[in-house]
């Protein structure tokens, strides 16, 4: 069975719940409205939180939305997963919230010995709390040393690592179609070489709206998060994942190949956000 995760800070009452809390406590005036509540559809988040079981997994949440939201998942080449020893997983990151729980959906019964975790960055607290399976970047070198030392310790066990490489999400450009990247970064390479590990390359292919795409220009990372979870409650998505084949020999393996292998994997084109 999928490793449980077990998230202490659900609360019964609606205004006690930490993302409410947030809202309440932490966010500006503005989003203390109750047209912006439901604009951002806050109390359906709350709601759907409610409506897993209490030891929740990736497989249970992607369940749900299936149910509720009518996602669709396709995953391809999955026999290309490792059943054992460590992992690290490799993707591009066209959405904050399902490219993350469709991979670990998909991971979960390959691999159901294996402990999972997604290293996120910068991430408001509304989020931890929904992802308590999520690993955070820390900035204070005290901090930065923990988390290396819980990744490594995670790959050690045989767990699963999943790394979306720049942690800003894709998005297609509104004239040329297509889809802007950024320069990724070089840290699941070094976690994969420290534990011996082979890296998986996946690609995702979920669809970001226009507006989600227009408004990244003006507006906060924090309010950005907000609209793509809005985006993820409120509409029917399809979402497809191929997998690569692992890949062991990790001394020629740049970012920039890395990016360009999950990318002929969904054989589809990117240009460098500079």
């Amino acid at each position: 069975m999928p490793l449980p995760f077990n998230n202490k800070n659900r609360e019964k009452n609606f205004d006690s719940h930490p993302i409410m809390k947030h809202y309440k406590n932490k966010a500006p005036r503005v989003f203390q409205s109750k047209l912006v509540e439901l604009f951002f559809h806050i109390p359906q988040m709350i709601a759907f939180l409610r409506s897993l079981p209490e030891n929740y997994t990736f497989t249970d949440i992607m369940k749900a939305l299936e149910v509720k939201r009518g996602f669709r998942l396709k995953t391809m080449n999955t026999q290309a997963v490792p059943r054992e020893g460590p992992l690290v997983i490799v993707a591009n990151h066209p959405h904050i919230l399902v490219d993350q729980l469709s991979i670990g959906a998909m991971i979960e019964p390959l691999r159901p010995h294996s402990e999972i975790r997604v290293i996120t960055d910068n991430a408001p607290k509304w989020l931890e709390n929904i992802y308590p399976f999520s690993e955070k970047v820390w900035k204070t070198p005290k901090e930065k040393k923990a988390f290396r030392e819980r990744i490594n310790t995670l790959l050690e066990h045989n767990g699963t690592l999943i790394v979306f490489p720049w942690a800003k999400l894709t998005y297609r450009h509104w004239i040329n179609g297509y889809t802007m990247e950024w320069r990724w970064r070089s840290g699941a390479i070094h976690f994969a070489k420290y534990a011996n590990a082979p890296i998986v390359p996946i690609h995702v292919t979920a669809k970001t709206s226009m507006i989600y795409n227009f408004c990244s220009n003006f507006f906060s990372r924090e309010i950005m998060q907000n609209l793509n979870f809005r985006q993820a409650l409120k509409k029917e998505m399809y979402i497809g994942l191929t997998v690569g084949k692992p890949l062991t020999s990790l001394e020629d393996i740049t970012p920039e190949n890395l990016r360009d292998i999950v990318y002929e994997l969904g054989d589809e084109a990117y240009l460098l956000k500079k």
